[in-house]
């Protein structure tokens, strides 16, 4: 099994549908689950130029969930069946 990281893009205020949805989806994906992630709350952006308060709206990074599948497909699956506000991006992480 392979690794990867499933972040979520978009952001809205949680309701009570929103909730119950993520919570089906975790149930459904459980033996895929290495880390359940966290959400992201406030954010800056750093650069070389300074400091910049980001957003949290339907283009923000708004959490991160650990799985393993087979392989990328595998994980482009479990991705899609998330109740995302905007988007899924599946990373593959790599052995250093």
């Amino acid at each position: 099994m392979k690794k990867f990281i499933l972040v979520a893009v978009g952001y809205a205020a949680p309701t009570k549908k929103m909730r119950d949805a993520w919570t089906r989806w975790f149930e459904d994906i459980k033996e895929h689950v290495v880390d359940s992630g966290n959400p992201f709350g406030s954010v800056v952006e750093v650069t070389a130029s300074g400091v910049k308060e980001q957003p949290r709206d339907k283009d923000a990074i708004a959490g991160y969930i650990v799985i393993v599948a087979k392989d990328m497909a595998e994980a482009r699956k479990i991705a899609k069946r998330c109740p995302v506000v905007t988007s899924m991006r599946v990373y593959e992480t790599m052995s250093m």
